[in-house]
């Protein structure tokens, strides 16, 4: 068994990192929410090649950049602690009332609530496990709001969508033109039940058409994204619609609130861990 014991902001990276060179399932132990860490961990299929193990400690490695107490174990597992890891792996991310789970996850989690919703996600190539500060801080907005008909732009795995459906939207429409992403939100609409509901596209948001207009627009994308598509976004969205966007610094906060206020009214404004997100309202003018 590998694990990898990282703060969330580093948990997808990680977890791509594990996907790519090794075979097996994935699962999230959430750490002491105090210091918002998660331990990625992976039961191995076969022995893994040295070659592929040198990638992963060097990926390790240049992560210690970011996070100084990162930390990469190797440990063979009988099958007494392959049982015990199997029952107690993959702690719920816990979202307000929304737990996120890896699909093989069972339900009763001791740290699910009983009025709590599920979704599942499988950890994979995908962006978008719920570890991340600025998925965290999407879904959060998601709950503020009648979702109505969404657009999801960079859909990732596939979750904001699912979650935009689980909490009233009547229809999403998700856009991602990235093939190992667009696997693993295939694998997730359909393990919830969410293929009538999402409409997933494998397309460049630049080459995006449609006469359509949405009451909710998601983009949890990087800031040069937001600046440079202002106005395709704007012309999507009704008259008073609602806009959440993250992906961005907050040192890049005053750039795109000074871009997008010119055009929207800005409801909220939420920080964790550095990142920002913005809640907006499309205006009249």
């Amino acid at each position: 068994m590998i694990s990898i014991d990282i703060t969330d902001e580093y948990v997808e990276p990680v977890t791509n990192l594990l996907a790519t060179y090794t075979t097996g399932l994935i699962y999230y132990t959430s750490l002491s929410e105090s210091t918002n860490r998660t331990k990625v961990e992976i039961c191995l299929e076969d022995s893994i090649d040295s070659n592929n193990f040198e990638f992963i400690n060097i990926g390790v490695n240049l992560l210690k950049a970011f996070d100084q107490d990162i930390n990469l174990d190797v440990s063979e597992i009988n099958e007494k602690s392959l049982s015990e890891f199997m029952d107690h792996a993959g702690d719920a991310t816990i979202i307000d009332d929304l737990s996120i789970l890896p699909k093989f996850t069972s339900q009763n989690n001791q740290n699910i609530i009983s009025s709590s919703k599920t979704i599942f996600i499988k950890p994979g190539l995908g962006f978008g496990t719920g570890k991340h500060p600025t998925t965290k801080q999407c879904i959060k907005q998601i709950h503020n709001i009648d979702n109505g008909y969404v657009l999801d732009i960079g859909a990732g795995s596939g979750i904001l969508s699912i979650v935009s459906c689980l909490y009233g939207a009547s229809k999403c429409v998700a856009i991602e033109n990235d093939e190992l992403a667009i696997n693993n939100a295939i694998y997730n609409i359909k393990v919830n039940n969410m293929e009538n509901k999402i409409e997933l596209v494998n397309i460049n948001f630049d080459n995006y058409n449609t006469s359509n207009l949405f009451d909710t627009i998601l983009a949890n994308v990087d800031h040069t994204f937001l600046l440079n598509h202002i106005s395709n976004v704007k012309k999507l969205l009704k008259p008073e619609g609602n806009l959440i966007i993250s992906g961005f610094k907050k040192n890049m906060q005053n750039n795109i609130l000074k871009l997008y206020s010119e055009f929207f009214d800005i409801i909220e404004i939420t920080h964790e861990n550095d990142w920002s997100c913005f809640r907006m309202l499309k205006n009249e003018s």
